[in-house]
């Protein structure tokens, strides 16, 4: 059985709150290579956690659920969020 999980978060720079920008700017800061700030930022934006890994796969916890994801299934989930890799075009104020 296959679960949907619909998960909402920010589509572009003017879209992020204050707290979004800290902690997106702390991981560019931080040296973070630009896959693995895509991938904290989804989650964190989402308020999703991960559990574990378990045999290649991600066990995440969403709310009261908790679904298993591959590392490909995240690849493509973070394609949403590519806009990150370009800085906005007007600045974005905290």
């Amino acid at each position: 059985m296959q679960q949907t999980i619909n998960l909402t978060f920010p589509k572009s720079w003017s879209e992020l709150t204050d707290k979004q920008l800290l902690f997106l700017f702390t991981l560019l800061a931080d040296g973070y290579p630009a896959t693995d700030i895509k991938v904290k930022c989804l989650l964190k934006w989402t308020g999703t956690k991960v559990i574990g890994c378990i045999e290649g796969k991600h066990l995440l916890r969403y709310k009261k659920q908790e679904f298993m994801v591959s590392a490909q299934q995240l690849a493509e989930a973070i394609k949403m969020i590519d806009w990150l890799d370009e800085l906005p075009s007007v600045p974005v104020r905290v």
